[in-house]
């Protein structure tokens, strides 16, 4: 199974650019709790995330003003990023990641959704249990046909 089957696409962006005001509109409006800032609408290429803790940090604790903050300048980076092609298979080490999000890019590093680590976990769970399905079926297919049968409508299995 691939990222790009069970990635959620439903992620608000905006780009670094946008200014604060409208990034938490943005977030208020999504479904996610964040918005995931990308370089340009052009390149598409994502560089970080903007959530309420990330904006409460640079208001409060660095006493920053609103008015001249943009997504760019209050993102964390904090990200991971992984192709849509990879194999759900081989992203087992994002299950426990610390990253603040993990962003799915096509080949081009263009943003294409976002993973969460319980979709990889779940998905690893069903295809874990579909092969142990799989192989007692197999197992128990093999020991109940005899060397050769004949099915008039199929001819001859083995």
């Amino acid at each position: 199974m691939l990222i790009k089957e069970i990635m959620d696409t439903a992620v608000t962006e905006c780009t670094e650019d946008t200014v604060l005001e409208e990034v938490y509109d943005l977030i208020q409006q999504g479904q996610k709790h964040y918005v995931v800032v990308i370089d340009s609408s052009k390149h598409r290429v994502p560089i970080g995330i903007v959530n309420e803790h990330s904006i409460c940090e640079n208001l409060i604790r660095q006493s920053r003003n609103s008015k001249r903050l943009y997504a760019g300048s209050v993102m964390s980076s904090k990200i991971k990023r992984i192709c849509e092609e990879e194999e759900v298979e081989n992203c087992r080490e994002l299950i426990v990641t610390d990253a603040d999000a993990i962003v799915v890019v096509s080949d081009r590093r263009q943003f294409k959704g976002v993973l969460e680590p319980v979709a990889i976990r779940e998905s690893l769970d069903r295809q874990a249990a579909a092969i142990a399905r799989g192989s007692f079926i197999s197992s128990v297919l093999d020991h109940a046909i005899p060397g050769r049968v004949e099915i008039p409508a199929f001819g001859w299995l083995k």
